[in-house]
């Protein structure tokens, strides 16, 4: 009887280690191989920064990155670029420690510092965040090529590459004017003069607008320029845009991740001149990169002019 006590012991000890053994190396498989987690939302542009802030994530962490699906009234759009990134929205954002972004455009190194698998909740929409894998970026944001009987933007393309010194103007109103957000004539009149002032036969392609009147009366465009307007837009090929707008050599940007981004794949990389409205948003601008052209601007379209 004794024996059969000491046996019991023996085997219930023996259960406690192996389940004590079991927890541990679960323990330790979650803290290495769970990944951290980045939420993904907003339109292209803004995927695209949430996307290269991930890669980085990743080398800096040496821990995967997936992403957490919250995009609303907006499609998935780094397919075009051949990316199919993992969502997750499964995972029990619980167990992770959540990191927010703390100020919008800021960069904050400090995200890149925790060890622990983490949720990441931000846009994330600095250079900064990925200046340092920049080249595998590039890599990865690179477009198709236009169908051979997209005849509408590949009339466009021959008109940018046949130009002496094609520059794009991207006009964002829409739901900026909702919001406010919406960018003063002035703006674009005092970014065209210094377009005028230091690049040689100019020709402007002008984005995101239909109506020529508003251009002609608001804009004052007196120079060459052609309109392409919203109609990838409505045919929900707005990457198309983003593609020709990253084929001219300068570029003057609306407060909008999706002209940055043009700006930023095309004419920042060749050495173009890049305009940009200061503040960007919300009072910042330390998303515009230091060799960019930063022309003053009001917050708010509606403000009183003086």
């Amino acid at each position: 009887m004794r024996i059969v006590k000491i046996i019991a012991a023996i085997l219930i000890t023996g259960a406690m280690f192996m389940l004590i053994a079991f927890f541990c190396i679960r323990s330790y498989k979650f803290n290495h191989n769970t990944p951290n987690v980045v939420i993904m939302t907003g339109g292209m542009g803004n995927q695209m920064f949430q996307y290269a802030f991930a890669k980085n994530l990743e080398r800096k962490t040496g821990r995967k990155s997936v992403f957490y699906n919250y995009i609303q009234k907006r499609e998935y759009s780094l397919g075009v670029f051949g990316i199919n990134v993992e969502f997750d929205n499964y995972i029990n954002l619980n167990s992770l420690e959540h990191v927010a972004e703390h100020a919008d455009f800021v960069y904050d190194e400090t995200l890149f510092n925790k060890k622990k698998p983490s949720f990441y909740n931000g846009y994330f929409q600095n250079e900064k965040y990925f200046k340092d894998i920049k080249w595998l970026i590039k890599r990865a944001f690179r477009f198709p090529k236009l169908a051979k009987d997209d005849t509408f933007n590949r009339n466009l393309l021959n008109k940018i590459k046949k130009a002496k010194n094609p520059v794009f103007i991207h006009i964002r109103r829409g739901d900026y004017i909702k919001l406010g957000w919406q960018l003063p004539a002035d703006y674009y009149r005092d970014a065209v003069k210094y377009i005028l002032e230091h690049v040689d036969e100019p020709t402007f392609f002008v984005f995101g607008i239909d109506s020529s009147d508003f251009i002609k009366n608001e804009l004052k465009l007196n120079v060459p320029y052609y309109v392409v307007g919203a109609k990838n837009n409505r045919d929900k090929q707005d990457w198309k845009d983003m593609y020709l707008m990253s084929e001219c050599k300068h570029g003057i940007i609306a407060n909008s991740t999706f002209s940055w981004w043009a700006a930023w794949l095309g004419p920042h990389q060749r050495g173009g001149i890049v305009v940009s409205p200061t503040p960007f948003v919300l009072g910042h601008d330390e998303n515009i990169p230091e060799n960019w052209v930063k022309i003053k601007r009001k917050v708010l379209i509606r403000s009183k002019k003086k």
